[in-house]
């Protein structure tokens, strides 16, 4: 793969910001310095412009249907007008599945949409819309599984009865993941 060297530009990073040169192989820098030089490489003149590491947007809606009105971008026009943007990251909003689908099933689905059409890359938060003991075994496992998941798991959409918020408020202790967690009580 032939090199990627962008020069003189006002490169930011979280601790610098210096005139200098980025020497890149593939998607890994390999040098930040001055007079950087290597043959055969692809020059980019960065002189005058700010170079920046890629943004990433924690929230993104995709591929959404709520059964009443569906979004615009998929996964291909949604991440290429994100990468024009200069985000080279997104994690998914997944909307809710089938009534008691397993907590994996829309992110398997949402994994076969973005498969192939994406442009940048991308993970999901997902969405949990119901906790019985069927739900809180699937979430034992998931460190090990094939599907990476976060430590953190964000909800922002549950309605629990509170025995069942009791029991997932006990989950997250046993199994040690954080919640931003704000359950909506409901009387059943």
């Amino acid at each position: 793969m032939k090199d990627l060297l962008i020069k003189g530009g006002l490169v930011v990073t979280e601790t610098t910001e210096d005139v200098c040169d980025i020497l890149c192989c593939g998607e890994t820098i390999k040098k930040i310095g001055v007079n950087i030089s290597s043959s055969g490489a692809e020059i980019i003149d960065a002189a005058g412009k700010i170079v920046i590491p890629g943004g990433v947007d924690v929230h993104t809606h995709l591929c959404l249907d709520t059964g009443s009105a569906t979004v615009s971008d998929d996964f291909y026009t949604g991440t290429l007008a994100a990468a024009w943007g200069g985000t080279t990251t997104i994690v998914d909003h997944p909307g809710f599945g089938p009534a008691l689908c397993s907590l994996d099933h829309q992110i398997k689905k949402y994994h076969s949409l973005a498969q192939d059409r994406a442009v940048i890359d991308y993970g999901f938060h997902g969405v949990i819309q119901h906790v019985d003991d069927d739900a809180l075994l699937m979430m034992e496992p998931w460190p090990m599984r094939e599907l990476p998941v976060s430590n953190c798991i964000q909800h922002t959409h549950i309605n629990f009865p509170t025995q069942t918020s009791s029991g997932f408020l006990n989950a997250r202790k046993i199994w040690g993941f954080l919640s931003p967690y704000t359950p909506r009580m409901t009387v059943s």
